[in-house]
């Protein structure tokens, strides 16, 4: 009996020292299998990213407008519009013989109300204007749009020349429009706006 249970306590302890060596071995077999499901979950959830922005993508998108300059007595206008839209989105006027810029944008500002003053800040590149303007009802029902007019300067024709995208703000939404076909128009706006006789002889 004195043998057999020897035997016992030998075999018992045969399987706690098993026991122990097993448990780190299995510690990292379920730390590895841990990890390797986080790497498939997120492999998942990128791919389900990637399908999602790929089907965004092939929804049909608003047809790019153009840039176009024209000239009425002493004002010279600079506009970008989109071919049937009711009304050019950005307009760009410069009147030199009363030394004055207006600048309207059909970008409605989603809390303000016809009348109301608001900021809209025209940047392109490192060149930024702020203008204090005002909001009107736009020709598009249910829209509004901002209007500013401030006396003509240099800088207000730099800002469309500096870079290749033009971003037009007013709190709470934006705009940014591509500048490529713009590159013909604005040496005849620029030479019409920055008349030497109208502006200081400072201004080269």
């Amino acid at each position: 009996m004195r043998r057999l249970s020897n035997f016992v306590r030998l075999a018992f302890l045969l399987l706690a020292v098993g026991a122990l060596a097993a448990s780190p071995a299995d510690a990292a077999s379920k730390k590895e299998a841990k990890a390797k499901a986080k790497l498939e979950a997120k492999a998942k959830a990128d791919a389900k990213a990637k399908a999602d922005a790929a089907k965004a993508d092939t929804r049909p998108k608003p047809p790019p407008g153009i840039w176009s300059y024209g000239r009425d007595d002493e004002a010279f206008v600079l506009q970008y519009g989109v071919a049937k839209a009711p009304a050019p989105f950005l307009v760009a006027t410069c009147r030199p013989g009363s030394g004055l810029f207006q600048i309207v944008a059909e970008l409605s500002p989603p809390k303000a109300q016809a009348g109301d003053a608001v900021r809209l800040t025209l940047g392109n590149g490192k060149t930024v204007v702020e203008f204090a303007a005002s909001t009107f009802p736009s020709v598009t029902e249910g829209r509004r749009a901002v209007e500013a007019q401030v006396k003509l300067e240099p800088k207000l024709i730099e800002v469309f020349k500096v870079g290749d995208q033009l971003r037009v703000t007013v709190p709470g939404a934006s705009e940014t429009l591509p500048m490529i076909s713009a590159q013909k128009r604005l040496p005849a706006f620029e030479a019409g706006c920055l008349k030497a006789k109208i502006l200081p002889s400072s201004v080269k």
